[in-house]
């Protein structure tokens, strides 16, 4: 039987906790056993609207790097930007957008110049679960500003990276114990929205997964402008690509000149491991061409040599599609 050792304070107050290690079996792995000290935060609510960067943050004030070990959690009816930080997360924790209820609003979480990634635990990579924008299934998503869904917006080079999921639009199931299933998901939070321009999507096993919902012909979920890409093995190299963005019964969502590519189709063991570019199974998605030109007069066709178009690269299907209505 192990004593039980408490944390001891540091040098001083900037230093994090140090932990006395109990004594290790001969031949196990110190990282099994020992709870690491770097995490800012093991689950924190954001409660309070806002803007939070590298210097102004309540969860690490004049850090832009940001660990979290569970949950970052935005609540309903808070509107927060990141801008210009990272956020780490350890091995199953996510990040998460809550839904409103009785017609309140969701929480809506604007990326700006933001990276949410994988956290390294004593030397040893794991992948994260990703985004989940929890949305009301049988509720209309009325508009990005006044909507009950929980809401997602990414801009200006924002990234996600090394995530089974990237961004799930519904929400995971958990076991009796409160543990988190990769890919067991509860249908009555499907509806969430995430609009994404001029960002990017790096080894997430899925880039964004869309549950069943189609209330209304359209959906306000976008992508524009957008790179979702594999290179190298992923995290956990046991994790294989399976679709940059997976569409699962789900009303229309609009892409437009965006890329899916996969950069090292060498690493896999076929062809069939390469992953596709968009997998849609009765759902409607509307894939565009883009233009450099933003002062276009209305009416008129973008020239050839200013038109943007979307590209697929090095994958098994660029587009697979399961039945083309539902």
């Amino acid at each position: 039987i192990f004593p039980s050792y408490s944390p001891v304070l540091g040098i001083n107050s900037q230093q994090p906790p140090l932990r006395i290690l109990q004594d290790q079996l001969d031949g196990s792995n110190v990282y099994d056993n020992v709870q690491p000290s770097t995490y800012h935060a093991t689950s924190y609510n954001v409660q309070t609207s806002g803007v939070w960067d590298g210097v102004s943050n309540p969860i690490a004030p004049g850090s832009s790097i940001i660990n979290i070990e569970k949950e970052l959690r935005i609540k309903a009816g808070v509107s927060v930007t990141f801008k210009n930080i990272m956020f780490q997360f350890a091995p199953g924790a996510r990040l998460v957008i809550e839904n409103g209820v009785s017609g309140g609003q969701g929480g809506k979480l604007l990326l700006d110049s933001t990276t949410l990634t994988n956290m390294p635990v004593c030397g040893k990579e794991d992948m994260w679960l990703g985004v989940e924008v929890w949305g009301n299934s049988t509720v209309a998503q009325g508009t990005v500003l006044n909507s009950s869904q929980g809401v997602l917006r990414m801009y200006n080079n924002s990234k996600i990276e090394h995530a089974y999921v990237g961004v799930l639009l519904s929400k995971r199931n958990t076991d009796q114990a409160g543990v988190v299933l990769l890919s067991s998901y509860d249908n009555n939070y499907n509806g969430g929205v995430a609009q994404v321009q001029n960002s990017e999507f790096l080894n997430c096993q899925y880039g964004m997964y869309f549950n069943t919902y189609t209330v209304g012909s359209n959906n306000l979920s976008t992508i524009s402008g957008s790179t979702f890409k594999w290179e190298n093995l992923f995290k956990k190299p046991s994790v294989k690509p399976q679709n940059h963005i997976h569409l699962f019964k789900t009303s229309a969502v609009t892409i437009t000149a965006s890329n899916f590519l996969q950069e090292t189709p060498a690493v896999y063991g076929g062809i069939d491991q390469y992953g596709k570019g968009i997998y849609s199974n009765n759902s409607e998605f509307k894939v565009y061409s883009g233009c450099t030109n933003i002062f276009l007069p209305i009416g008129q066709d973008c020239a050839e040599s200013n038109t943007v178009r979307s590209q697929f690269k090095n994958l098994v299907y660029g587009v697979y599609v399961v039945n083309s209505k539902y």
